[in-house]
């Protein structure tokens, strides 16, 4: 998980501490990278960056399958038995589980930090949106910690 704690020019500024923290969860296909590409090429309009500058405490999330998310806790992918209980997941496996531990961890590191432990917005776009609501309905204790999910361009169809 990736945590802004500076701006552009590498300068820390202390933005944690004001606003809830935003959580932006990608979609399929992409990773939390993806966040930072705005198609101008000027990194300070992408929407995380503009979002720190507003004064909230960002954090993006790599889902699993992500190149970041390759260094597993437990499973080892050099064998094949490793590589197929890693990958042997889904959306709902995603919302309910690795949500719920990047919630855990923003909590654990603004409290480390003596900051008061605020809600936490998620901000999601494509199949990130299913995961996000999946993990909302999922019971979860941390569910608790959440403030709100706002979607972009949701991949979602009703009928």
């Amino acid at each position: 998980m990736i945590r802004f704690i500076g701006n552009e020019k590498g300068m820390e500024k202390s933005n944690q501490d004001t606003f809830n923290p935003v959580l932006f969860i990608h979609g399929a296909f992409e990773d939390g990278y993806d966040w930072m590409d705005d198609k101008t090429h000027h990194r300070s309009s992408a929407l995380p960056i503009k979002t720190f500058n507003k004064r909230y405490d960002v954090w993006i999330v790599n889902m699993r399958g992500t190149l970041d998310s390759m260094r597993h806790s437990t499973l080892s992918l050099d064998t094949a038995d490793g590589q197929k209980s890693y990958w042997n997941f889904d959306i709902k496996d995603s919302g309910e589980n690795d949500i719920s531990a990047a919630i855990k961890e923003i909590m654990q590191v603004r409290a480390a930090n003596f900051y008061e432990t605020k809600k936490v917005n998620i901000l999601t776009t494509d199949s990130g949106a299913g995961e996000a609501f999946l993990y909302a309905v999922s019971g979860d204790p941390t569910v608790d910690h959440l403030r709100q999910i706002m979607v972009l361009a949701p991949a979602l169809i009703y009928k």
